[in-house]
């Protein structure tokens, strides 16, 4: 629950920061409740003041977010704002009482018809400057750039199996982004696997096979060793690990290019396949 405080506290600081349309609506909520003998959608008002303070208070922040899983982050309980159409109405109140306001005082014939026109280039130029309603992705380029090397991995997986059904076990990197690439690769586990939030609504689970090849894997990515020593002191080793994918389904591995030669060379001897070198990862075929 701590954890999840913090997160509520720390996502309304980042939501704040990439844009300003939160403080616009805290604006236009005083103004309605300055206004509200003019204000004509009252429910709307009651309604938008309590959730933005639900979203805005770290107890309530959390339990929104809790109801929504974790699946989401804090930033989806929003949703349940009708920020646009509070802001929307608040400006459409503000311009009609100044602009009504201002003809009442004009005297007959010399109302001025710029004075509406500019108050909403006044209007329009403040929500240009209070930023964006989405956020920035961080890390976007990164992320292209592997999506890119993941396609060409699969690209070259796919032209070498000539045809063939493909099932997949390799590192994170390739299996997180394989099915945004090539839907017909089927693989062995997904991101469910270390993002457990992505199974929020699913009652399935990876058995423990499954999860001492993803521990596997993860270890020779880190050492490039092919012995992994498990929670418990054993000892999982690669032969045993292949053999287990295969015994899964798959008919293809690739292990990344840091795996140390000596061991690979043993791994390949005993399970008795060649390694191939493919797009920069060691290729075997089961």
């Amino acid at each position: 629950m701590q954890e999840l405080l913090k997160n509520a506290w720390q996502g309304w600081i980042g939501f704040a920061e990439q844009g300003k349309f939160a403080a616009l609506l805290l604006m236009v909520l005083l103004f309605l409740w300055f206004r509200r003998e003019k204000c004509k959608e009252q429910l709307l008002l009651v309604y938008t003041t309590i959730i933005v303070g639900c979203c805005i208070f770290p107890i309530t922040a959390a339990v929104l977010m809790k109801y929504q899983t974790l699946f989401y982050g804090y930033e989806w309980i929003w949703s349940y704002v009708p920020l646009t159409i509070m802001i929307a109405y608040g400006i459409v109140v503000f311009w009609t009482e100044l602009c009504g306001k201002q003809k009442k005082e004009a005297s007959a014939g010399k109302w001025n018809r710029i004075y509406p026109a500019g108050l909403g280039i006044v209007i329009i130029t403040i929500i240009f400057l209070c930023g964006r309603l989405g956020s920035i992705v961080e890390g976007a380029e990164p992320d292209r750039l592997q999506r890119q090397n993941t396609g060409k991995v699969l690209e070259a997986l796919v032209q070498e199996s000539e045809g063939q059904e493909i099932c997949l076990w390799a590192p994170k990197e390739i299996m997180s982004a394989a099915r945004g690439q090539n839907a017909d690769v089927r693989l062995i586990y997904g991101r469910n696997m270390w993002e457990a939030a992505l199974g929020a609504y699913s009652y399935e689970v990876y058995g423990k096979t499954e999860e001492m090849l993803y521990l596997w894997m993860c270890n020779v990515e880190e050492t490039g060793s092919i012995a992994y020593i498990a929670e418990d002191g054993s000892i999982i080793d690669g032969t045993w690990c292949i053999q287990a994918a295969k015994a899964a389904g798959v008919n293809r591995v690739l292990l990344p290019n840091n795996i140390v030669t000596e061991e690979l060379h043993v791994l390949s001897n005993e399970i008795g396949q060649v390694v191939q070198q493919l797009e920069g990862y060691y290729l075997l075929e089961l």
